[in-house]
């Protein structure tokens, strides 16, 4: 029986420097927009407090997807894949050698001690706008 072993990565920060809603406000409204959508954003949660990063994760993401939608419906845009396949992800960048290194990883079942165990690796990514397209190939 196949053992498999799954590693989930955060893309915005941890598998590329960007942040993948930042780079769709600006394809939607232009260069330099998103400090607006952000501040807009602090306003909704009603609160002066510097948030800690918990916070944004567990109560500001209803806020901006919601906001992100209304930008699109706005802007007569779909947020579907073709629209982030055509328009975000050309735009985003991974950080220097993602690529090789979640390769080198999945590479391993195939060495002798992982495929004599039946061990298959297994990666996924987790990001709120669909950027599957940016994740590396083969992996």
């Amino acid at each position: 029986m196949p053992k498999n072993i799954s590693i989930v990565w955060d893309f915005d920060g941890t598998l590329t420097p960007l942040d993948s809603t930042s780079k769709t406000v600006e394809v939607l409204k232009g260069s330099g927009s998103d400090k607006s959508f952000w501040d807009r954003i602090k306003q909704l949660r009603g609160d002066s407090k510097k948030p800690t990063w918990e916070h944004v994760l567990a109560s500001d993401a209803p806020i901006w997807m919601f906001s992100l939608s209304r930008l699109a419906f706005e802007r007569k845009v779909p947020l579907n894949k073709e629209f982030f396949k055509e328009f975000v992800v050309p735009e985003i960048q991974l950080f220097p050698n993602v690529e090789n290194f979640l390769n080198d990883i999945k590479n391993l079942e195939k060495t002798e001690k992982y495929s004599q165990q039946g061990i298959k690796i297994n990666h996924f990514i987790v990001s709120a706008a669909p950027i599957a397209n940016c994740s590396p190939k083969n992996v």
